[in-house]
């Protein structure tokens, strides 16, 4: 599958770790390169390790570490290290019962809400608007 965007190094993170691998194997064949994590603090000591252009996180993930508080916390690491903030996307099973007014949401300085099932057409056209210069 060939794709607009340019690749990204992409950071996965979700404690069901088939819908990880699943995200993984997808974005890779968009072009992607991909490191998946399967709870929020692996996730969080990932980036901190790393270099990422965005990060898709899982809502509700069951090591108490949020997607939420995992986009906080990114958010704040940019702040500090004074570089621009990585587009933070939340997948979650409960997207229609969000409300992305929740101050919340912008609190914790997500980009996107998609809800799961998302298919790959439309996670790639969320990256590229992210991510366009």
């Amino acid at each position: 599958m060939s794709h607009d965007a340019a690749t990204l190094n992409i950071l996965v993170i979700d404690d069901m770790e088939r819908l990880a691998v699943l995200l993984e194997l997808g974005l890779k064949s968009a072009g992607h390169l991909v490191a998946t994590a399967f709870s929020g603090q692996e996730g969080l000591d990932l980036y901190r390790s790393g270099s990422y252009d965005l990060v898709i996180s899982d809502l509700a993930m069951e090591d108490g570490l949020d997607g939420l508080e995992v986009c906080r916390t990114i958010r704040s690491i940019c702040e500090k290290a004074n570089r621009p903030k990585t587009p933070c996307i939340i997948l979650t099973g409960w997207g229609s019962e969000l409300d992305e007014d929740d101050p919340r949401i912008s609190e914790a300085g997500v980009d996107l809400i998609l809800t799961k099932p998302v298919e790959l057409p439309d996670l790639l056209t969320a990256l590229a608007a992210l991510t366009a210069t």
